[in-house]
């Protein structure tokens, strides 16, 4: 009973010192103090990004950042760059491949039970936000590859927590009957 007292006593009033919170209770002839339940190390998040845009990494590493952790983004030579000029400029994918190798290093850096990996399949897979809007990027060969690399990286470092986060392509124009 004590001990349930003290989880509630330290979700409903956290009184933080130093990351843990303490609460005394009274019982009887004997007191105790309990610490913070959820004392942790500081985390590591590793992302493979929806895209190369700044609020794909930029939002998610502020919010890391805030809760104390560590976050490692995915290189972004490896993300899409966008149009290379204004108006009418031709569109720089991403490259997947080079992304998983990149994403599979940092998760063996990493590979206790401390990590988060958040992978967008958008740039994982299809290259980027907009390659996962492109019939040609969903062949059998690329896609197979591609989930044995997610296969072989969940499978072989068991100890981080994995999100895999799949998209649902817009319709296509062509599929609209336009």
């Amino acid at each position: 009973m004590k001990k349930l007292m003290c989880y509630f006593l330290i979700l409903s009033i956290r009184f933080v010192e130093g990351g843990v919170a303490y609460a005394d209770i009274e019982g009887g002839k004997e007191s105790f103090q309990c610490t913070d339940i959820f004392e942790r190390r500081p985390a590591t998040v590793i992302t493979a990004p929806l895209d190369g845009r700044p609020i794909s990494n930029e939002y998610l590493e502020n919010l890391v950042k805030m809760g104390g952790d560590r976050f490692i983004p995915a290189n972004k030579k490896y993300l899409d760059k966008g149009f290379d000029k204004p108006l009418n400029g031709k569109w720089i994918s991403g490259d997947s491949q080079a992304l998983r190798t990149s994403i599979l290093e940092q998760v063996k850096m990493h590979d206790n039970k401390e990590t988060t990996v958040i992978i967008n399949t958008s740039s994982y897979i299809t290259r980027d936000l907009v390659g996962s809007r492109i019939p040609q990027n969903y062949n059998k060969r690329s896609i197979t590859k591609a989930l044995y690399d997610l296969d072989y990286l969940t499978n072989h470092h068991k100890k981080p927590r994995y999100y895999v986060h799949v998209m649902i392509p817009r319709i296509i124009p062509e599929s609209r009957g336009v």
